[in-house]
């Protein structure tokens, strides 16, 4: 409560621009007519943070700049002082591609997921019976998978879609789960 309190007061300069604050982390997103530069919006941000006697973390500060393939690098904006452009960043818990590509997501979450079922298949050796293996599939791969699957599923390729199915098929196979999870139902 005091965090949101303490932080409500900073805002963006632009109407176009977002200002996304959670907890001790915050995230500018500047939009191609803005008025306000992004430099103008981080130095605004800056300036709130002395003022608050806050830091901001530069080590941890990275741009990210979306666009389609094919656009010229000359149209991007100049990289900023003491900030890091990326092609992928992670914002809470997403990981996001400057093309919106999410496969290096996909690929976190089902490797996560195979570990997870790992666990699971070491549970079901100790005994632990199915209803309670289903609660823990729930907690620990499903809730994994559907985190953010609403926001980011309409981007998936095929593949992509296959191999997050692939995690659901493998939990059916394996009995972790009484019934069997259809990812296209899941994100509907």
């Amino acid at each position: 409560m005091l965090v949101i309190m303490f932080t409500d007061d900073v805002k963006p300069l632009d109407i176009l621009n977002y200002l996304i604050k959670y907890t001790d982390d915050a995230s500018v997103l500047s939009a191609q007519r803005s008025k306000t530069t992004v430099e103008l919006e981080m130095a605004h941000v800056m300036n709130w943070a002395v003022e608050n006697i806050m830091t901001v973390n530069l080590l941890k500060t990275v741009e990210i700049v979306f666009h389609r393939p094919t656009v010229s690098h000359d149209l991007f904006p100049s990289v900023m002082l003491n900030v890091g452009r990326v092609a992928v960043a992670k914002l809470f818990g997403v990981y996001l591609r400057h093309d919106l590509n999410f496969l290096q997501h996909v690929e976190s979450i089902v490797a996560t997921c195979n570990q997870r079922l790992y666990l699971l298949a070491q549970l079901k050796k100790q005994g632990l019976g199915i209803s309670a293996i289903n609660s823990v599939f729930k907690a620990i791969v499903l809730n994994k998978i559907l985190y953010p699957l609403l926001i980011f599923f309409g981007h998936l390729t095929v593949g992509q879609k296959h191999m997050m199915q692939g995690v659901l098929n493998r939990a059916s196979r394996r009995g972790f789960i009484p019934y069997y999870y259809d990812l296209e139902i899941l994100a509907g």
